[in-house]
């Protein structure tokens, strides 16, 4: 775990620098991209800030990072604490394992982002996903009335994908260690299969999947292992949404961690179902993302509330025992209370 949170602290200290604290940063232009939220605290502020800095958006290749997404920059003042917000928010929403060490108000209160800024934050973003982003795609595409998804699907069933299993054998996930699977795509149903006979002389680490390279919806996975345990288990990482029907994953590079015991493994087997998923589904499933948020917000609302119920009930009994315990009755039946406690 200490590893893990200096990683986050260290990426929070380097989004940090050079930057200027300012509370005048809610602009009109600023309302334009994040709606009428308004916030007047002071904040560490940057322009021509790349605000979708989300950790599947940034590759580590020796030791330096590279941001592969550059599509939303903005050349006006943006709070750096929002920019950190969103990665660690994503980062959370899309991680299981993640999740069953930390709450998410513990993960954001390693970088200094407290209840009041979450709130404020999280309007901002569903304001820029939902209405600036929509808008500005459909300005993109508004000559586009071609059926998108239809033509999308027809034509990854007839080609061929590459799926890639990789290797942590000590010396992290990289390129050089990993085995790629053709797939063929048949009404959306994949089988894949890696041979790990070049890996049994190396102790294997970790592994982690790479479906294929796109927003996707995967479903019906099934994993099997030849030599092994046949204890694997896949574990979506960075999927932003999960239902009965599968994982969602909104950005271009899905991956599943591979847990159990990977002992004498000579191949391991995965099938399930994939769709590739277009603007709209995927502007559908944020919709029911934030449906979903909103839930909970209501529900954590009214389970404070109780909880300021039960507060002050308590207080109530509290005041009530004292009064009876400082009453002059109670002080002279003591010596009868006593008496009845030694015989129970």
């Amino acid at each position: 775990k200490k590893s893990f949170e200096k990683a986050i602290l260290d990426f929070a200290h380097e989004l940090l620098l050079e930057t200027e604290s300012k509370d005048d940063y809610f602009t009109e232009e600023f309302a334009k991209v994040f709606g009428e939220t308004s916030y007047d605290r002071i904040l560490n502020c940057k322009k021509d800030v790349n605000i979708d800095l989300i950790f599947p958006n940034i590759l580590i290749e020796k030791g330096k990072g590279y941001v592969i997404d550059y599509e939303w920059v903005f050349d006006f003042w943006i709070p750096q604490e929002f920019v950190i917000w969103r990665s660690i928010y994503y980062f959370y929403l899309g991680n299981e394992l993640v999740k069953k060490y930390y709450s998410l108000e513990e993960l954001l209160s390693l970088v200094d982002v407290d209840q009041e800024m979450h709130e404020i934050f999280q309007n901002w973003d569903l304001y820029f996903g939902n209405t600036y982003v929509r808008e500005d795609v459909a300005r993109r595409y508004e000559k586009l009335k071609i059926p998108v998804q239809k033509e999308l699907n027809k034509l990854l069933r007839s080609m061929d994908l590459t799926s890639s299993l990789y290797i942590d054998t000590g010396n992290g996930f990289n390129e050089n260690e990993r085995l790629d699977c053709e797939i063929m795509l048949n009404n959306h149903y994949f089988e894949v299969s890696f041979d790990l006979s070049s890996f049994a002389e190396k102790r294997i680490h970790e592994l982690r999947w790479d479906p294929l390279e796109s927003a996707c919806k995967i479903s019906n996975l099934k994993i099997s292992e030849v030599n092994g345990k046949n204890d694997l288990e896949l574990i979506a990482l960075n999927s932003i949404y999960s239902d009965k029907d599968g994982e969602y994953f909104l950005i271009n590079d899905p991956f599943y961690g591979l847990y159990g015991d990977y002992e004498g493994i000579s191949n391991i087997q995965i099938s399930g179902k994939i769709e590739v998923l277009d603007e709209n589904r995927m502007f559908e499933i944020a919709e029911l993302l934030k449906k979903e948020i909103e839930f909970q917000k209501e529900r954590l609302e009214d389970l404070y509330q109780q909880l300021e119920i039960q507060k002050e009930e308590t207080k109530r009994y509290t005041l009530m025992y004292e009064g009876i315990s400082n009453s002059h009755i109670w002080k002279a039946t003591t010596p009868v209370r006593k008496i009845i406690d030694k015989i129970k």
